[in-house]
Protein backbone atom coordinates (compact mmCIF):
# COMPACT_ATOMS: atom_id res chain seq x y z
CA UNK A 1 0.00 0.00 0.00
CA UNK A 2 2.89 2.37 0.77
CA UNK A 3 4.29 1.84 -2.74
CA UNK A 4 0.92 2.69 -4.24
CA UNK A 5 0.67 5.91 -2.24
CA UNK A 6 4.26 6.81 -3.14
CA UNK A 7 3.56 6.09 -6.82
CA UNK A 8 0.48 8.29 -6.88
CA UNK A 9 2.34 10.98 -4.96
CA UNK A 10 5.11 11.00 -7.57
CA UNK A 11 2.57 11.07 -10.39
CA UNK A 12 0.89 14.01 -8.66
CA UNK A 13 4.24 15.80 -8.27
CA UNK A 14 5.03 15.25 -11.96
CA UNK A 15 1.59 16.47 -13.00
CA UNK A 16 1.95 19.49 -10.73
CA UNK A 17 5.29 20.39 -12.30
CA UNK A 18 4.01 19.76 -15.82
CA UNK A 19 0.77 21.62 -15.31
CA UNK A 20 2.29 24.65 -13.66
CA UNK A 21 4.74 25.44 -16.45
CA UNK A 22 2.94 28.69 -17.23
CA UNK A 23 2.97 29.89 -13.63
CA UNK A 24 6.17 31.93 -13.95
CA UNK A 25 4.55 34.02 -16.69
CA UNK A 26 1.88 35.22 -14.26
CA UNK A 27 4.45 36.98 -12.10
CA UNK A 28 6.63 38.38 -14.86
CA UNK A 29 6.81 41.89 -16.17
CA UNK A 30 6.76 42.56 -19.89
CA UNK A 31 10.51 43.20 -20.00
CA UNK A 32 11.53 40.18 -17.88
CA UNK A 33 14.22 38.22 -19.75
CA UNK A 34 13.23 34.72 -20.80
CA UNK A 35 16.12 33.11 -18.91
CA UNK A 36 15.08 34.74 -15.64
CA UNK A 37 11.50 33.64 -16.12
CA UNK A 38 11.81 30.05 -17.30
CA UNK A 39 15.33 29.05 -16.27
CA UNK A 40 14.67 28.52 -12.55
CA UNK A 41 11.39 26.71 -13.22
CA UNK A 42 12.97 24.19 -15.58
CA UNK A 43 16.01 23.81 -13.36
CA UNK A 44 13.78 22.87 -10.44
CA UNK A 45 11.16 20.80 -12.30
CA UNK A 46 13.37 18.87 -14.69
CA UNK A 47 16.71 18.59 -12.90
CA UNK A 48 16.53 19.30 -9.17
CA UNK A 49 13.37 17.35 -8.26
CA UNK A 50 14.27 14.24 -10.32
CA UNK A 51 17.84 14.21 -8.98
CA UNK A 52 16.53 14.35 -5.41
CA UNK A 53 13.56 11.98 -5.76
CA UNK A 54 15.01 9.27 -8.04
CA UNK A 55 17.76 8.05 -5.68
CA UNK A 56 15.25 8.02 -2.81
CA UNK A 57 12.77 5.74 -4.55
CA UNK A 58 15.01 3.55 -6.75
CA UNK A 59 17.56 1.22 -5.18
CA UNK A 60 20.87 1.32 -7.08
CA UNK A 61 19.60 3.93 -9.53
CA UNK A 62 22.71 4.00 -11.69
CA UNK A 63 22.87 0.22 -11.78
CA UNK A 64 19.27 0.12 -12.96
CA UNK A 65 20.02 2.59 -15.73
CA UNK A 66 23.15 0.70 -16.70
CA UNK A 67 21.38 -2.66 -16.97
CA UNK A 68 18.22 -1.26 -18.55
CA UNK A 69 20.13 0.50 -21.31
CA UNK A 70 22.57 -2.31 -22.12
CA UNK A 71 25.70 -0.27 -21.93
CA UNK A 72 27.05 3.25 -22.11
CA UNK A 73 26.16 3.96 -25.76
CA UNK A 74 22.45 3.42 -25.19
CA UNK A 75 22.54 5.36 -21.92
CA UNK A 76 24.20 8.24 -23.75
CA UNK A 77 21.47 8.16 -26.42
CA UNK A 78 18.76 8.20 -23.73
CA UNK A 79 20.40 11.21 -22.11
CA UNK A 80 20.80 12.93 -25.48
CA UNK A 81 17.14 12.46 -26.38
CA UNK A 82 16.12 13.62 -22.92
CA UNK A 83 18.23 16.75 -23.36
CA UNK A 84 16.70 17.42 -26.77
CA UNK A 85 13.21 17.00 -25.34
CA UNK A 86 14.05 19.40 -22.52
CA UNK A 87 15.46 21.98 -24.91
CA UNK A 88 12.36 21.69 -27.08
CA UNK A 89 10.12 22.19 -24.07
CA UNK A 90 12.13 25.17 -22.88
CA UNK A 91 11.95 26.85 -26.26
CA UNK A 92 8.17 26.45 -26.14
CA UNK A 93 8.09 29.32 -23.66
CA UNK A 94 10.02 31.53 -26.06
CA UNK A 95 7.86 30.60 -29.02
CA UNK A 96 4.71 31.90 -27.30
CA UNK A 97 5.89 35.46 -27.76
CA UNK A 98 7.18 34.90 -31.29
CA UNK A 99 4.38 32.96 -32.99
CA UNK A 100 1.50 32.86 -30.54
CA UNK A 101 0.12 30.35 -28.11
CA UNK A 102 -1.90 28.16 -30.49
CA UNK A 103 0.70 27.75 -33.19
CA UNK A 104 3.47 27.25 -30.63
CA UNK A 105 1.56 24.43 -28.93
CA UNK A 106 0.69 22.81 -32.24
CA UNK A 107 4.27 22.86 -33.51
CA UNK A 108 5.78 21.79 -30.19
CA UNK A 109 3.45 18.90 -29.50
CA UNK A 110 3.45 17.79 -33.12
CA UNK A 111 7.24 17.64 -33.11
CA UNK A 112 7.34 15.90 -29.73
CA UNK A 113 4.82 13.30 -30.77
CA UNK A 114 6.36 12.56 -34.14
CA UNK A 115 10.06 12.84 -33.28
CA UNK A 116 9.82 11.67 -29.71
CA UNK A 117 8.16 8.45 -30.77
CA UNK A 118 9.51 7.80 -34.26
CA UNK A 119 13.20 8.70 -33.94
CA UNK A 120 14.06 6.29 -31.11
CA UNK A 121 12.18 3.43 -32.78
CA UNK A 122 13.73 4.14 -36.17
CA UNK A 123 17.20 4.30 -34.63
CA UNK A 124 17.05 1.39 -32.19
CA UNK A 125 14.32 -1.05 -33.29
CA UNK A 126 13.01 -0.24 -36.78
CA UNK A 127 11.79 -3.81 -37.21
CA UNK A 128 9.13 -3.12 -34.54
CA UNK A 129 7.23 -0.86 -36.93
CA UNK A 130 6.67 -3.80 -39.27
CA UNK A 131 4.91 -5.83 -36.58
CA UNK A 132 1.17 -5.53 -35.82
CA UNK A 133 1.77 -3.41 -32.70
CA UNK A 134 4.01 -1.09 -34.75
CA UNK A 135 1.06 -0.31 -37.02
CA UNK A 136 -1.07 0.41 -33.98
CA UNK A 137 1.58 2.81 -32.66
CA UNK A 138 1.78 4.58 -36.02
CA UNK A 139 -2.00 4.95 -36.21
CA UNK A 140 -1.90 6.47 -32.70
CA UNK A 141 0.79 8.94 -33.77
CA UNK A 142 -1.22 9.92 -36.85
CA UNK A 143 -4.38 10.44 -34.77
CA UNK A 144 -2.43 12.59 -32.30
CA UNK A 145 -0.90 14.63 -35.11
CA UNK A 146 -4.30 15.18 -36.72
CA UNK A 147 -5.58 16.46 -33.37
CA UNK A 148 -2.59 18.77 -33.05
CA UNK A 149 -3.12 20.10 -36.58
CA UNK A 150 -6.83 20.72 -36.01
CA UNK A 151 -6.14 22.43 -32.67
CA UNK A 152 -3.38 24.57 -34.14
CA UNK A 153 -5.53 25.59 -37.08
CA UNK A 154 -8.42 26.50 -34.79
CA UNK A 155 -6.10 28.60 -32.64
CA UNK A 156 -4.69 30.38 -35.67
CA UNK A 157 -8.19 31.17 -36.93
CA UNK A 158 -9.12 32.50 -33.50
CA UNK A 159 -5.99 34.67 -33.32
CA UNK A 160 -6.68 35.96 -36.82
CA UNK A 161 -10.25 36.89 -35.88
CA UNK A 162 -9.00 38.70 -32.78
CA UNK A 163 -6.36 40.50 -34.86
CA UNK A 164 -9.01 41.48 -37.44
CA UNK A 165 -11.11 43.04 -34.70
CA UNK A 166 -8.06 44.89 -33.33
CA UNK A 167 -6.31 46.58 -36.29
CA UNK A 168 -2.56 46.94 -36.05
CA UNK A 169 -2.07 43.75 -34.03
CA UNK A 170 -2.31 41.17 -36.82
CA UNK A 171 0.33 38.52 -36.86
CA UNK A 172 1.03 35.57 -39.09
CA UNK A 173 -1.72 36.57 -41.48
CA UNK A 174 -0.36 34.19 -44.15
CA UNK A 175 -2.49 31.34 -42.77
Amino acid sequence: MEDLILGFGLIFLGALCGGSFGLPSKFAKADTPWEVLWGPFFLIATILIPCIVAPLVVNDLFGVYWHATVGPKTLLMVLLFGLLWGLGSMTLGMSFSFIGLSLAYALNYGAQIACGFLLPILIFTPDQLLKPHGGTFLVGVVVCLIGVIVSGRAGILKERSIADSQPGEAFWGCW
